[in-house]
């Protein structure tokens, strides 16, 4: 029992370093705990056969395959739903540092607000970095119109930082440079293949699109056509009865995105709270294989895991093409997740496109004052 250092071989054989916890609970079971700064994803479940551990990952169809030798783990770590896609796991007990600590870390303060821009050979896209540097150790996070990297967590280099994060599914690593006092550039490394570069300016009034105006939807479109099965086979329909003269919030997730979790653990607790107000919520999840057999039991894991009392409904494979098939009213999907808000009159009166988490701190408060406040006006 104690704290590991894992590390995962992920894009161009960058080994993405991460703290994972074992520890015995209250109740006398054996947890696993994935921790990226302040956040801790409990992993409760998992088998060990003879000198083997197989460790799935919270919600996602994933899991840690290892051989236990003594204070050290040798293994792999596997998306199930792909055919090929394995990358080496390694982790030793009793090591506390996440990235090997610098002899000379880099002089430069890296707090505060950047406005970024990440790029590849065919594309780019804006983002805010937002850090905190407290001595070597530096936290943060990065805002995109689409959602945000969570809970970032690292350190000091020779000549910058490097932060990481995984949270069983997702395998981010990030490193900066600075050039100047208010510029810098760095690298930025995802699962088995992505990269990128990206280059930020200091910039304290960095601003990224409006959520709520990023996503064109048809005001007029009867929601009563919004249709699917339960993880019970059972068609849920908003002509329902329960659902008639309510505001209802439409919530398009995949149990595989890190940002739907967020917004699905906020959900969850904020259902409990207020349905009684007049308000429903309803799930459309979208998975990572069109068969409703695979979307069910992933619906199941992810509505016992988050103690969900409203309905999450299989409506078919990932993908936004797909997403703008089924629901004709979205004109140009964006992002998972994607909140719709429906009035007591079956009108879409909003539509916000991503989510901002807990990890972004301030963002994630004002996210929650604008949603009360969304709903405040849709219940007068």
């Amino acid at each position: 029992m104690g704290k590991w250092r894992a590390t995962i071989e992920i894009s161009r054989h960058e080994k993405l370093p991460f703290s994972l916890i074992s520890k015995q609970s209250d109740s006398g079971d054996i947890q696993f705990i994935l921790k990226n700064d302040t956040e801790e994803i409990v992993l409760n479940k998992f088998d060990i056969n003879g000198d083997s551990l197989i460790l799935p990952m919270h919600i996602f169809d994933t899991k840690i395959v290892a051989r236990i030798d003594n204070d050290q783990l040798d293994g792999h770590w596997t998306k199930n739903y792909y055919q090929d896609y394995t990358l080496p796991f390694h982790a030793e007990l009793g090591k506390d540092h996440r990235f090997e600590p610098s002899e000379n870390p880099a002089n430069f303060d890296f707090s505060g607000r950047w406005q970024v821009e990440f790029s590849d050979e065919e594309k780019s896209y804006p983002a805010i970095g937002e850090f905190k540097q407290e001595g070597d150790r530096v936290t943060g996070s990065f805002l995109t119109n689409t959602g945000d990297y969570r809970f970032l967590e690292g350190s000091l280099t020779d000549n910058g930082f490097r932060v990481s994060t995984f949270d069983g599914e997702h395998a981010y690593l990030f490193e900066a440079t600075p050039v100047d006092s208010d510029s810098i550039v760095g690298k930025y490394w995802s699962g088995k293949t992505g990269y990128y570069t990206w280059k930020g300016v200091r910039n304290e009034n960095a601003e990224l699109a409006d959520p709520y105006h990023l996503t064109k939807i048809d005001s007029e479109y009867n929601v009563g056509n919004i249709a699917f099965p339960n993880e019970f086979g059972d068609t849920i329909s908003l002509r329902d009865p329960e659902y008639e003269g309510k505001v209802v919030i439409l919530q398009i997730l995949g149990s595989w995105c890190a940002n739907c979790m967020d917004e699905t653990a906020f959900l969850s607790e904020w259902y409990k709270n207020n349905h009684e107000r007049g308000v429903e919520i309803v799930g459309l999840a979208f998975e990572r294989k069109d068969d409703f057999n695979y979307g069910a039991s992933r619906i199941k894991i992810l509505k016992e895991r988050y103690d969900i009392d409203y309905e999450i409904l299989f409506a078919g494979k990932h993908g936004k093409s797909n997403v703008q098939s089924i629901l004709p009213m979205i004109e140009d999907f964006r992002s998972f997740p994607t909140t719709i808000f429906i009035d007591e009159n079956g009108k879409i009166a909003k539509v916000h496109a991503g989510f901002s988490g807990p990890g972004t701190g301030e963002h994630y408060r004002e996210f929650v004052k604008e949603f009360n406040a969304t709903i405040d006006q849709l219940l007068k």
